[in-house]
Order: C-alpha cells, then structure tokens, then sequence
C-alpha cells in the first residue's frame, strides 16, 4: 500500500478533518517548490554547535515550521519559570540533532550499507523535525479544546494501526496507537498532498521516494514501517524516534530544565555513549518472542544500552518524574492551563455555533504568530477570520465577557487560588472509594457536574472560576523495545525492566508528588474547600485529612468558619451530615454514625448470625466513642490492618500453642507470639501493598510491640499491642488496653488493636472476643479493639455455655 492509498483510508474515516487538512490547511503551511537550501550551523545552549543539514533547512523555512518560533515548548510555565520562552521550534532542531546522533552511532554498530543510510537518515530527519508541527497554539491547551473532534481522532488512528503494523508488539497494550491529537496531526502533515509535492521536488542528494514519507510518519506514532533492507530489519530507528529513551524525551529533558533554571542530574552524554545495537537472527532469537518466517526480515537490529549505563538511564527516568512535579504540573501552571483551557473550549464552541468550519478553527489553534496572537484576539473578545478581512464576535455578551476576562488576566497573570487539595495519600484508607473517585474523575461530564456542585455549594457565581483540575498522569511507560545482553548468557538478551522497573519507580514518585486541585478567587477559597470537602464525603465517602488544607494554605478556622456559613443556610440541608462528618475541633460535630460494613470479614468458622450481629455491635461501639470526624481517615486505615489481623486470628482459629512449658515467663509467651505474628503479616501480599510493619518502636510513653505504617497515609500509624496471659479474655483487655492509649501520639491513629492471647477455659462466648475500649477523655477520645486469641485446645470456643460478659470500664 503506498501513500495514496493511505490518503484515501484516511479520508474515508475521517473526512471532515481530512479536508480541512489535506485541502485547505496544508497547502498554506507546506508550498509545492522548495527553496535551494545549503547547510547551516546554529549555536544551542544545550548542544552548542548543531550543523543542520539542507533538507533540515528545507524543512525550516516552511510556514508549517516557522509558526512553532511562537509556541512555546512548555505553554504557560513561564509564568512560573520567568526563563521558560524556548519554542517548539528550537526544541525540534535540537530533537534532530540529537536523533541524528543516535542514528550515526547505531548505523555504524549495524554495519548498516552505506548506500542506505542516506534513505533512513533523510526519514530520521523528516520524522525527528516534524514530530511536534501539528501542535498548536499553548501546545496541550490548544489540543484539549479540540474534544469534539476526538472521534475523527480516533478513527485515524485506527487506520494508522491498520497501515503501520508493529511486528514486535508483546501485548495487545502496547499494540494500540495512543497518540493525542497534535501527533496525528502531525502525521497528516507529513503524510498530506502538499508534503508529498514538495518532497517530491526537493531534489536534495537525489530524488527522495514518497514513501519515506510513509516511515516518517509511522515512526512519529511508534511503529516501524519499511525499515528492512536486504532482508534486515533496522528496527532500532523506530526506537530512536519514539521510545522511552527517545531524541525527543532527551532533548526536551535537557531543554526544558535548563530553561526553568531547575537543576537536574540527569547523565545524557553518557546515555548516549552507551546506546548499542544487537542483532537477533532467524535461526537464534536470543530469548526473545520475534514473529520470524513469510514476508518478515532474517534478522532484527534492536535499540540496547549497556549494562554500565543502567543507572544513568534510572536517573533519567527520575528526572522526567522530577520534571512532571516541579514544572508540567506546578499548582500555577495548572492554574493557569485549566482558565486557558476553558476560555479556549469556549472559543471553539462559540465558533461552532456561529458555522465557522473546522477548517477555519484549525487555522485560529494554528496561528502564524501562535500563542499571543491567539491570546490577544481572545483579550479583545472578536477573532480574526481566515482571510483576516472581517473580525467574528465570540458567543453570546456573558460567553464573550467571560472568555476576555480569562485572557485579560492570563496577560497579567491574575491566576485563580489553590482552594483545596486532593490526593489518594490524602483521602487515606479509602482505597476501594479512591478507586472510585477517580474513575468519576477522569470523565469530564462528571467533573464538570462536581465542579458546578461545588460552586453552588459554595456561594459562588456563575462569574467566580472555579476549576476543578484532574492532574495528567504522567506518561512514564516500561518500554519493552529497550534491551540488554545479558552479560553472563552473550547472544541472551533480556528486557530493560529485568534490571530497572521504570514503570514501578515512576508511578511511586508520582504517588508521592501527585496532587489533584480545586482553584478558586481568593476571597472564596475557604468557602470553596468547605463546600468541596462535604461533597467528596457525601458523594464519594471521601474524607481529607489536615494536609490538605496545609497545601492550600488555608488556616483550620478559616475552613471551620465557612463549614459553620454553610449550616446556617436552609438550602444545604441534605448536607448537614456530611459536614458534621468534615468539622472537628471542641464543640463541634463528631462522628455520628458508621456502616456496619466497615467491620472486616469475620472468621470464616463463625456462624453468620453471629458474624452479622457483631458487626453492628462494633459498629455501635465505636461509634460510641465519639470520635472527631476527621478520624474517620483514621477508621478507615485501621479498618485495613484490622482486616489482616482477623485473617491472622481465622488462620490461628483451631489455637495457637506458645509451648508456656519451654518457660513460664510472660516474656517468653509474647515473644512467641510477636514471631508467629509478624511471620504471619509478612506473608501476607494484602497487608505488604500497604503497609510497613516495624517491630518495637519508640512510642509516647514507651515501646510497642508493632507499629503499622501506611504506605498511602501520612500520620496514620496503627499500633499494636500483644498479650499473652493464661487468664480471660476480658480480665487481659481490662488490664492491658490502657497501655496502648498511653502510646498513642499525634503521628498515630487514635484506634489501636490489642491482640490477646487468653486461656481456653476462659468461659465467654466467641463473638465477645472482640471488642471496642475507650478512654475515658471527652476532649481528646481514643479507643482501642481487642482482639481474643485462644489458647490451643479442643473446642474453638464455649459457644454453648452462657457467660458472665466481663464488664468493660473506661481505660
């Protein structure tokens, strides 16, 4: 299939964004007769010297290049990052330079014929240049108000998958195109009418084949295409041009943190020494899974780095989640990106409603002059038609007074407040509703129905901006066409993440650095936390902790001051609860109810009528205690180590024997326990995915048996305590419970677990074996579970005998 029929497959599924592609926009940006390039040499701040090569020339004196000198590489971050001007276009040279350097090494290692390597530089060339010039003004901004034309994005990408097959796939993930829509626009310019003509009188060292055309453009979406030559396949050029260790990644990397002035230790230039080529052939595969036979190649070259270069690449990886943190999602950034974004998606739609075609809209996001020139036609409230003779109002007078009001203060930078934030780590415990949550989250109807709730809630009006902005997760993959000899099996290749899991360290700082926000007006930022904290609760089960008011530097009585004006209006009724659920402090609302499924599943051995009336019963009393509301973040990670010492005591259920004959110290005894404990938890994958168990730390007023330390939760550390005593159950709780209550501090949680090893002739019915002890403080309640573990004997418990329950007094 060659490039007209990839046209016509394009057309087909996308036609309205095909004309105004190919017919209407690409004959302005990319003119039929080139200019007589010669070679040039520009001055970088990151390569220093870069000679560009006269079909690179070429290239850049198109109109479709020369627009990117006004859209700038990181959007709006330079009103953060004073210094953060650079432009697409510097970034694209230095992308090509630094693919072309990759490229001379490894076609050298390859041993790839002389008379070849100009066809696959020229493709290396046209595809590193040209991989951003579909992007348009303000970058991902411009691209996020385009959502209308998601599907026709879509249905191309499905095409490209059809015409760019990747032999190497290893699952049906990596197989799908994922592309956002500035790349496949890309593409279409690569692939359209227009550059097919110029390339077509180019006639630089020789008359370049249309279907390099074809390769550029598969290698911009990640899939290699007609890179086999004499039965080779050079596929290492795919992963030169998109990969996880790509050109562009390492020039942006560079490019992006020198002009933010945010200091970096990302190694490149030993990256780049360290790239290698290996060969796998037909006949020995090295390990790998490689679909051989028919019309494929004899041999594969793949994309390698040494194994000395592991952890220069482990430190790039870093640095790019380093990168997302302190600048793509900067609170500013995303503050300013989110009015932008929405004044844009306003713009477009306007547009649509007064049949500007999507041609037209295209040239608007693909300004010559870009982000200001699009900016101040949105200050002045009228755009510019396409052939600049007439100037077309925005939308309805409230539409257009909003859209300018945006833009006016984007040019002065008048940014809307962080209001509240938002995180797993700070909504802790709740991680089946987390889940939840951000699945509702990353719809954008229902963000926006959240986010109208909150302004209502709030008292805010139609003019305040609220925004609630759901952070881009980071793009940071496993790549799996990154490989490795192994240096103990030579011909044994294994994948990149047999050594460095990237995926795993990258998504663990992002789990750590993440924050999702809400902005609001200054003057409204208290009222806007308190009407956003009362409707995660009371649509998701949410509840924030402290530090989430920290991040947004709100004062506690400011929050409790808006939570109070909230009360005190009629039409928020339905809501009351929910913020008796979010206040805390003395005199104001605790904890007033708790689902009965909050408890854990009991053992499996006990009847159901009983399972079911001891959840209620603990339900009670905790609830009992009173509790402040923001405990419940508390709650629910004590729920999560509950959960596992219940299936600690459900796996111990026929008793545990401590062998009290080896020595009748207490000691001994709770030594023996702790080992069996700890063993127990250890095993356990439910409890290591959460939690860190640390054995007898300092703790307030001494030293606990295990301390449970949430990997999700700040300052949600669960203690817990151990007895073994040869006496009743309740006799060990009314004894012991007081000593983790003397433990607790303001890093752990206010409930803790006291597991009790008790003697099998203790006469008490099973499901009193557990149960809730409080303290005896009004202003600062704490409580404590205690969990029965039986000694061993022959019966599990007397569940026929009629006991006595032991009193429970405040401890």
């Amino acid at each position: 299939m060659n490039i007209s029929d990839l046209q016509e497959k394009l057309r087909e599924a996308a036609p309205e964004l095909c004309t105004a592609v190919f017919d209407e926009i690409s004959p302005t940006l990319i003119p039929a007769n080139p200019l007589k390039p010669q070679a040039k040499i520009v001055n970088d701040p990151i390569w220093r010297v870069i000679t560009i090569d006269p079909v690179a020339v070429a290239l850049l004196d198109l109109p479709l290049m020369q627009r990117l000198r006004y859209v700038r590489q990181l959007g709006l971050a330079h009103l953060v990052y004073p210094g953060a001007h650079h432009s697409r276009l510097e970034h694209s040279i230095g992308a090509m330079h630094a693919a072309l350097k990759m490229f001379d090494l490894l076609a050298q290692q390859s041993r790839m014929p002389e008379n070849q390597r100009w066809t696959f530089r020229f493709v290396v060339i046209l595809a590193a240049l040209l991989h951003d010039a579909g992007h348009f003004a303000f970058s991902h901004a411009g691209e996020r108000a385009l959502t209308a034309l998601d599907p026709q994005f879509k249905s191309l990408a499905g095409v490209f998958e059809e015409f760019f097959p990747d032999p190497l796939a290893s699952d049906q993930r990596r197989s799908r195109i994922k592309a956002k829509a500035a790349e496949l626009l890309s593409t279409m310019f690569i692939v359209s009418p227009a550059m097919e003509k110029f390339i077509g009188n180019l006639g630089v060292h020789g008359k370049p084949h249309t279907n390099d055309l074809m390769t550029a453009a598969a290698l911009v979406l990640g899939r290699p295409h007609s890179l086999v030559h004499d039965k080779v396949s050079y596929h290492f050029i795919k992963c030169i041009v998109s990969g996880d260790l790509d050109a562009d990644k390492i020039d942006y990397v560079a490019r992006d943190a020198f002009y933010s002035g945010v200091p970096t230790a990302s190694d490149v230039a030993r990256i780049l020494s360290s790239l290698r080529t290996i060969e796998v052939k037909k006949h020995n595969k090295g390990g790998l899974s490689v679909q051989f036979g028919g019309a494929h190649p004899e041999a594969y070259h793949l994309f390698s780095i040494s194994t000395s270069a592991v952890s220069a690449l482990e430190m790039f990886v870093a640095t790019r989640a380093y990168l997302f943190e302190r600048i793509y999602c900067h609170q500013k950034v995303r503050a300013a990106e989110v009015m932008l974004t929405r004044a844009l998606e306003t713009t477009v739609a306007s547009m649509r409603e007064e049949s500007w075609s999507w041609a037209e809209i295209l040239k608007f996001l693909l300004h010559p002059f870009g982000d200001d020139a699009v900016l101040s036609q949105l200050a002045s409230g009228q755009v510019w038609d396409s052939a600049g003779a007439s100037r077309l109002s925005l939308g309805s007078v409230t539409e257009r007074e909003q859209i300018v009001d945006w833009a006016r203060r984007l040019q002065r930078r008048a940014l809307p407040r962080r209001a509240l934030a938002f995180a797993k780590r700070l909504a802790p415990g709740g991680e089946e509703r987390w889940t939840i949550f951000s699945g509702a989250m990353n719809v954008e109807e229902t963000r926006r129905s959240l986010e109208s709730q909150i302004r209502v809630t709030a008292g805010a009006s139609t003019k305040d901006d609220v925004f609630l902005d759901w952070a881009p997760r980071h793009p940071i993959e496993e790549n799996p066409e990154v490989w490795i000899e192994d240096p103990a099996k030579p011909g044994h290749l294994g994948e990149i993440g047999h050594f460095i899991n990237v995926e795993q360290q990258a998504n663990a700082y992002q789990g750590v650095k993440q924050i999702d926000w809400i902005f609001a007006p200054e003057e409204k930022k208290a009222d806007v936390a308190a009407a956003t904290a009362v409707l995660l609760q009371a649509r998701f089960g949410l509840l924030l902790t402290a530090e989430a008011l920290t991040r947004s530097k709100i004062a506690t009585d400011e929050f409790t001051a808006a939570l109070n004006r909230m009360q005190s209006r009629p039409d928020l009724k339905e809501y009351y609860d929910a913020m008796g659920r979010v206040a805390d402090g003395p005199g104001m609302a605790k904890l007033t109810s708790l689902p009965n499924e909050w408890i854990p599943t009991l053992p499996r051995q006990w009847l159901q009528p009983i399972k079911d009336t001891t959840a209620k019963r603990l339900a009670d009393e905790l609830n009992a205690v009173q509790l402040p509301a923001t405990c419940q973040a508390d709650l629910e990670v004590v729920r999560q180590v509950f959960k596992n010492v219940l299936n600690y005591v459900d796996a111990k259920y026929n008793g545990i024997d401590l062998d009290e004959r080896a020595s009748s110290a207490q000691k001994k005894l709770e030594a023996m326990l702790a080992e069996d404990f700890s063993d127990h938890l250890r095993m356990h994958e439910d409890f290591k995915k959460f939690f860190k168990l640390i054995e007898q730390p300092k703790q307030g007023a001494g030293i606990v048996d295990f301390l449970c330390v949430s990997k999700v939760a700040a300052h949600r550390d669960t203690i817990i305590e151990l007895k073994a005593k040869l006496k009743p159950v309740g006799t060990i709780a009314v004894e012991s419970t007081g000593q983790p209550l003397q433990y607790m501090t303001s890093e752990s949680s206010r409930i803790a677990i006291l597991v009790a090893y008790f003697a099998e002739s203790d006469n008490v019915q099973i499901e009193d074996t557990i149960q809730v002890w409080q303290s005896k403080s009004d202003t600062s309640p704490r409580a404590v579970i205690c969990v029965g573990l039986k000694q061993r004997g022959d019966h599990p418990s007397a569940l026929g005998k009629e006991a006595e329950p032991a009193s429970k007094p405040a401890a």
